[in-house]
């Protein structure tokens, strides 16, 4: 705590705050404990960090849009590259029952670059 200049208040609500995002486990007599992480456990907590990041610096909005769209084209890359052709139905449909005026096909040639895309990287491994 002398190396942090902190005291124990503020590193005990520290404590508190972690164990209440269930990333550590606190048990009374022992030393708190490391929760093991998941995908669901992360994705669960990304809300409640974007807040606590835009109401200490509403000038983080920039940061963390970039942030999102690293995260997201990661997301899609791994959806591409697992897409089964029922998964490619599945996305066109979607695309027609939510975009019915024309501008499917050009969603839809897309699709079709993208998915081609990283097939070929896939292919080249």
């Amino acid at each position: 705590m002398e190396r942090f200049g902190t005291g124990r208040p503020a590193v005990h609500e520290a404590l508190q705050h972690l164990h209440t995002m269930v990333l550590i486990t606190i048990s009374h007599g022992e030393r708190s404990r490391v929760n093991a992480l998941s995908a669901d456990s992360v994705l669960s907590r990304v809300d409640d960090v974007a807040r606590m990041l835009l109401s200490s610096e509403p000038d983080q909005l920039d940061h963390l849009k970039q942030a999102r769209r690293m995260f997201e084209c990661g997301l899609v890359r791994m959806a591409a590259q697992t897409a089964t052709e029922a998964d490619v139905a599945d996305l066109r449909a979607l695309i027609a029952a939510h975009n019915p005026d024309g501008a499917v096909a050009a969603m839809q040639a897309h699709l079709d670059r993208s998915v081609g895309l990283y097939a070929h990287q896939n292919a080249q491994g």
